[in-house]
């Protein structure tokens, strides 16, 4: 799994989607529609989806970390978030969540594809020497 590191709020942050933080998420705000469509809401109802997800994100992340022997860091809260995250900084964490999320959906491993042998033989036969 893949964390997306980032500094917000005066804290370097280790951000992951995997299956908890997914399912902690669609708990919350439900499977209609794409994971970040609370956060497109420029209320606080959009604020507090932010601080949600940069909790759950964040405490996944950290979970993570300690589970790979690496220095213990904080869990920081839901609440921790609403109180330090600054306004300027409130795309900056949308940003960070998306990329997050991104990396979290992505596959980490090409899957060993098939081999068409006549392709690979007409491929043969025809290079110039």
């Amino acid at each position: 799994m893949k964390v997306h590191e980032v500094d917000l709020c005066g804290q370097h942050l280790y951000l992951l989607l995997n299956g908890q933080a997914l399912f902690d998420i669609y708990d919350k705000f439900g499977t209609k529609g794409f994971i970040t469509d609370p956060l497109k809401d420029n209320s606080k109802a959009g604020f507090e989806a932010t601080c949600f997800f940069l909790a759950k994100l964040c405490e996944q992340g950290e979970l993570l970390r300690r589970w790979e022997g690496q220095t213990r860091g904080p869990v920081l809260s839901e609440q921790y978030f609403r109180v330090h995250l600054a306004p300027r900084d409130v795309y900056r964490a949308k940003d960070a969540i998306v990329t997050a999320i991104r990396i979290g959906f992505a596959r980490e491993a090409e899957e060993p594809h098939d081999v068409d042998l006549g392709l690979v033989e007409l491929q043969k036969k025809t290079e110039s020497p």
